[in-house]
């Protein structure tokens, strides 16, 4: 176990702060200066984000500190990442720190809120329901008592597909109401725009 100055560990710092970014550098965040590979912050408070680090220490001073990790909820994964525009599908999101009652999650696809909420593993995983909705790449948004994250690009809705036109064709005049079947045109009127092109007899 060698830190700093390549000589072995005699104890280690640990450094806990509130805050919604890591700022390291504010005063009174160390939590231990202990002998110990275990430390405790105690006192914490509900939709508080906690950032945490460690670094060994001999006599020489101490090494260098690890990654932070943070007490907030964190989302690893999403699946499906892609359904109709029709919605109605139903989205697993794997991760960490999601707590254990469902009813604390909210979730948005983009700007559609994903619901209900179903959780399938205490802080691990659960699934929501995608509502309908149009525009390609979504951004997966979560919070969880004032705790929130996000996983950009997570789910896509499909874009639209023509299956048919009726009728077929039509005089050059025009004036013929046409019909267009197909798929993920979305469940709202979006005022979509359709073009006919022309094809020689």
């Amino acid at each position: 176990d060698q830190n700093a100055a390549g000589q072995a560990r005699t104890g280690t710092i640990y450094q806990a702060q509130a805050a919604p970014e890591a700022n390291w550098g504010l005063p009174d965040i160390v939590i231990a200066t202990t002998v110990n590979f275990t430390a405790y912050k105690t006192g914490l408070v509900d939709g508080v984000v906690y950032h945490f680090r460690v670094a060994a220490s001999n006599p020489v001073g101490y090494g260098p500190w690890t990654a932070g990790a943070t007490s907030g909820p964190n989302i690893d994964s999403v699946s499906p990442t892609t359904g109709k525009a029709a919605g109605g599908v139903w989205v697993t999101v794997g991760g960490q720190r999601f707590g254990t009652a469902a009813s604390n999650l909210n979730v948005w696809i983009g700007q559609t809120r994903c619901d209900p909420v179903v959780m399938l593993l205490p802080d691990e995983q659960f699934r929501c329901l995608a509502a309908g909705g149009t525009g390609g790449s979504k951004t997966l948004f979560l919070s969880i008592i004032g705790l929130d994250t996000q996983f950009p690009a997570a789910y896509f809705y499909q874009g639209p597909l023509v299956t048919g036109v009726d009728p077929s064709e039509v005089d050059a005049d025009g004036g013929v109401a046409v019909t267009i079947a197909g798929q993920n045109f979305g469940v709202v009127d979006m005022s979509p725009l359709s073009f006919l092109q022309a094809r020689g007899a």
